[in-house]
């Protein structure tokens, strides 16, 4: 560690810890990072020909959203944890991974779609794992110019992987099998655990006291009805028209339980204020709602293509794996120069409004497209070129709800704001892999996805106009 370094950053256990100790450190949330875009750039094809093997086609997506909503819950209480208690960093990311792992493995093994489903609720674990305490670890080791570098990387990493991950998953899964890809992933994620649990940077709680906060208590109640109505809710859309079918008693019964924990929820929010899982001054602000209502429908709206466009071209059109996977691909290729691009135009302007625009309205006409043009003998050039356009909004996720909230949220509640906002990618996600799946599940797949894909329309014009909302903040401010 350079002198420079220790001067620029207050001397801290994790700054202070041995070069090796570090770069282990830095190797095991690599590796487990790799595995994790494996998985994620891969779940939406490999989930659909796994439902197609074993069955489940009309409520595989649980696998997802469920876990989706573990994510939500668990993220402020890694955060909540390893910020009043920062020797637990290195045990917490490891138990993450090793979560995952298993979780991973258990779907390959997995003899139906239930068995995924169930598991797959606790893959939650490994994004808080990663984005919360791993990211949080690199710039507790190393100072501000390094620690960018180094984050920097992992973000390289991602836009690389979205891009490749999905063809190479394909083309594993049309020659070797959905498992196989499952059984190539997990070993890559316990092992990144393994690395940091056994060689990373070990402090003490006396080494750390002078980083651990003071907060309040976690809002345990809070945490527990948002993740009870979260989980109903998801449930009831999800297999409305399959498993428990609206209007039947096991349905009814699951409605009325999202309800009851959505009442206490904002019994509980509007008791505890800003000790709450989610603090109630964030609402107060104008900016933060309108990031807030932005990000979550630009969400929902996402997944009407990414997660259900693979089984679409697979079980309707007749494509392979390998040909799904080149066609998410294209979802991504305008990240790699477009998400600098959102970064630099709302850094100088000071608003992430125009941006926003921009990202809605082309969600909007690549959704017509798809409306006008997507049939069962569409080539597929085509559905690559409308997704190569598709980029354009797709990276939004990653730079324009990450700059904005940056630079149009106040100082004093930048922290709490920004925690909120972030949460609305996955939980808006989450919903909409419910909300389409009942589309699918009442139209039938030809006929459900012309109805998710208008849904999505309506959910961009939402976010959109959410955006109007946004105001520059004053030299003041």
């Amino acid at each position: 560690m350079g002198e420079k370094e220790v001067q620029a950053e207050k001397p801290n256990a994790f700054l202070a810890a041995p070069n090796r100790a570090k770069t282990l450190t830095l190797v095991g949330i690599y590796i487990a990072l790799l595995g994790s875009l494996i998985q994620s750039n891969t779940m939406s094809t490999l989930l659909a020909v796994a439902a197609a093997d074993i069955g489940g086609t009309d409520y595989y997506s649980l696998a997802s959203n469920l876990g989706g909503v573990c994510g939500i819950i668990v993220m402020p209480l890694w955060a909540y944890l390893t910020s009043k208690s920062p020797q637990l960093k290195r045990p917490i990311f490891a138990i993450s991974m090793f979560i995952g792992a298993a979780v991973i493995l258990i779907r390959a093994i997995s003899p139906d779609m239930m068995t995924i489903v169930v598991t797959g609720t606790f893959y939650g674990f490994v994004s808080s794992g990663l984005f919360v305490v791993g990211y949080s670890m690199i710039r507790d080791m190393y100072g501000p110019e390094k620690a960018g570098t180094y984050l920097g990387v992992c973000g390289t990493v991602m836009m690389v992987g979205a891009l490749v991950g999905p063809v190479v998953g394909g083309v594993i899964m049309d020659f070797l099998g959905w498992r196989v890809l499952c059984w190539i992933i997990w070993p890559i994620m316990a092992l990144g655990g393994l690395i940091v649990l056994l060689f990373g940077v070990k402090v003490t709680k006396e080494q750390v006291a002078d980083l651990a906060s003071t907060r309040a208590a976690f809002d345990v109640p809070g945490t527990i009805f948002m993740a009870i109505f979260l989980g109903a809710f998801v449930i009831a859309l999800s297999t409305g028209t399959s498993l428990m079918r609206f209007g039947t008693l096991p349905s009814n019964i699951v409605f009325v339980v999202a309800a009851v924990a959505f009442v206490v929820f904002i019994v509980v929010l509007v008791k505890k204020k800003d000790a709450a899982i989610i603090p109630l001054s964030v609402f107060k602000d104008r900016n933060s709602v309108c990031f807030i209502i932005s990000n979550f429908f630009s969400n929902i709206a996402n997944m009407a293509l990414f997660f259900f466009l693979p089984l679409y071209v697979i079980q309707v059109m007749g494509l392979s794996t390998t040909e799904s996977g080149i066609i998410m691909a294209c979802y991504s290729v305008a990240g790699l120069f477009l998400s600098p691009i959102y970064g630099k135009i709302i850094g100088k302007s000071g608003s992430a409004k125009s941006s926003i625009l921009v990202v809605s309205v082309f969600r909007i006409i690549v959704a017509l497209l798809f409306i006008f043009f997507l049939t069962p003998t569409t080539p597929m050039w085509l559905i690559c070129i409308f997704m190569l356009i598709g980029g354009v909004y797709n990276c939004a996720g990653g730079s324009v709800f990450s700059a904005g909230p940056q630079v149009q949220l106040k100082p004093e509640i930048r922290n709490q704001a920004n925690s909120v906002i972030q949460q609305m990618q996955t939980l808006g996600s989450s919903i909409g892999i419910a909300v389409f799946t009942l589309c699918i599940g009442i139209g039938g797949l030809m006929g459900g996805i012309m109805i998710a894909i208008w849904v999505s329309i309506v959910c961009a014009v939402i976010a959109g106009v959410a955006a109007l909302g946004l105001k520059k903040l004053s030299k003041d401010e």
